[in-house]
């Protein structure tokens, strides 16, 4: 059995396809890995650019109706060696009092991703393993029965007492074991690009998962040179052998998952998103009305507040005033309770909304995937996808880890006493050089108001104007956030990733002892005249 092993190995190794097998594989696997890595690199700077802008913005808060950070999936180094579009499931989140996280934005934060598959890929690394690691594996074994008949060199060999079942298992693990140094020479030039050019290096989780990666591409060789062997034995020439590998090796590894994925355009994706977008604007139409009612109210008594400031819908309660008296910032404080309520309620039928369109996303993929799954390409496709963590499942791990983070926010924001003091809704210290103003304004009436305005506006104005301004600047308005959490994302555990990616590593199996036992069988009826 040894022998034959050897046997088989050495003609595979000592020909002109290996040599080329080998070098064309190490170019080209090198040569994607330094551009993947320069994209992988642009993208880690724009996500540390706006973890960097995040920060500014927290410094600049000074109420804590704007406390609502945009939490960051920083890319990781694996990324390089899963699929283009696995990260489209978004990598943003907007964390508030009236946000549960659900659906991200893309990476460049320009509006909801509209591809939310992480299926279809273009160019990139597991789109070459794909395609060149089959090739090869089927260039091994296409003419391992068929190429040894028309030598004559078969029957010769069955005529000693060579058993059928030891020549085929033979003949499959002698091609393995041509393709094993060239994955693994491939993958080793990947690794050095990677450490010369990427500015992260993996960790020890990493590392085993990069070789998780590794035994999963040769498991997807393993099948195609099984898949070689069976057409080999089907066929009693090399050529004919050959040109019938061609045909369906262009069927399994581009046909059929760009065939399937055609189907994803009738499946109502865009719709979904816009039927969301319509649901969400009705439900914050039906919120903000106790902040909207108090702002009302404020106005129209002319109570004691100045430079009010909104950024955001009444629904999402962002809302500043500067310059406060004490009766109108007792009368914010009274309507705070019921701001906080409506912005929660808001914030679970949003949530509700958001979690019901995921789910009709999730199943849609799952549905596409298992439609993809005839194809051992797509398989391996969704298994290094699992392992790198661009997947659903690694979305939902990041939404996990998201909502995690939102209640230890809710958490330090109540310590603070955000939701009962008059920070939420205003800077002012209360020592304001214009308190004088303020008290004398609220011991007026409403009416009495309107004319004290009527009558001193421009005088008020050049008073206050340079005043706000010297406030801007007084570290007194500062609230400080230097102790509040921050998101930190991790990747999902590698046995979770496993779990995950369980399901096509066992149709790995399944497809390579199909093929193989389909060439034992036909083998053992195979006639060698």
């Amino acid at each position: 059995m040894w022998l034959l092993i050897r046997k088989e190995s050495l003609t595979n190794i000592l020909t002109m396809r290996f040599v080329i097998g080998l070098l064309a594989s190490s170019v080209l696997f090198g040569v994607v890995t330094a551009v993947l890595v320069n994209d992988f690199r642009a993208e880690l700077e724009r996500s540390e650019a706006a973890i960097q802008d995040m920060e500014r913005q927290i410094d600049e808060w000074t109420v804590f109706s704007y406390v609502r950070p945009v939490i960051v999936k920083k890319p990781t180094p694996l990324s390089v060696f899963g699929t283009s579009k696995g990260d489209r499931w978004g990598s943003r989140l907007l964390v508030a009092q009236s946000r549960y996280p659900a659906v991200a934005v893309d990476s460049t934060g320009e509006g909801e991703s509209s591809d939310f598959l992480g299926l279809f890929s273009g160019l990139d690394f597991a789109t070459i393993v794909q395609v060149f690691i089959s090739l090869l594996a089927i260039l091994f074994t296409f003419d391992a029965i068929s190429g040894e008949k028309e030598s004559a060199s078969l029957r010769l060999l069955l005529a000693n007492p060579v058993n059928r079942t030891k020549l085929v298992i033979s003949k499959f693990l002698g091609a393995l074991v041509a393709l094993v140094p060239i994955v693994l020479f491939s993958f080793l030039i990947s690794l050095i690009v990677f450490q010369m050019f990427a500015p992260v290096s993996f960790s020890p989780a990493e590392w085993w998962s990069f070789g998780v990666i590794v035994l999963l591409v040769l498991l997807y060789g393993a099948f195609f040179a099984a898949f070689g062997l069976l057409i080999s034995s089907l066929t009693h020439s090399s050529s004919t052998s050959l040109v019938v590998s061609m045909v369906f090796w262009v069927v399994l590894t581009l046909v059929v998952p760009g065939s399937i994925g055609l189907f994803s355009s009738d499946m109502g994706f865009e719709e979904d998103i816009k039927e969301l977008d319509r649901n969400l604007e009705e439900v914050a139409g039906q919120h903000g009305g106790p902040l909207g009612e108090m702002t009302g109210d404020i106005f129209q008594d002319y109570r004691a507040s100045f430079y009010m400031s909104s950024d955001g819908e009444p629904c999402d309660g962002i809302f500043m005033a500067r310059l406060l008296g004490p009766k109108t910032s007792e009368y914010f404080i009274s309507h705070l309770p019921a701001i906080i309520r409506d912005q929660e309620e808001y914030a679970l039928e949003r949530y509700k909304l958001e979690s019901d369109f995921l789910q009709r996303r999730f199943a849609k993929v799952d549905t596409l995937r298992n439609l993809q799954r005839v194809s051992p390409p797509a398989s391996l496709a969704h298994a290094v996808n699992a392992i790198v963590g661009s997947d659903a499942n690694g979305y939902r791990h990041f939404l996990d880890e998201a909502g995690d983070y939102r209640q230890q926010l809710m958490a330090y924001m109540e310590g603070r006493g955000a939701f009962t003091t008059k920070r939420w809704f205003t800077d002012d210290y209360g020592e304001s050089p214009v308190d004088d103003l303020l008290l004398h304004f609220e011991t007026l009436k409403a009416e009495e108001q309107l004319q004290y305005l009527q009558e001193n506006l421009q005088q008020l104005m050049s008073r206050i104007q340079p005043l706000m301004r010297e406030l801007e600047n007084d570290p007194r308005r500062e609230l400080d956030l230097s102790d509040m959490p921050r998101f930190q994302s991790t990747a999902m555990p590698l046995h979770k990733a496993l779990a995950a990616a369980a399901p096509d590593i066992l149709l790995l199996f399944v497809f390579t002892a199909v093929a193989l036992v389909g060439a034992y069988i036909r083998f053992l009826y195979y006639d060698v005249r």
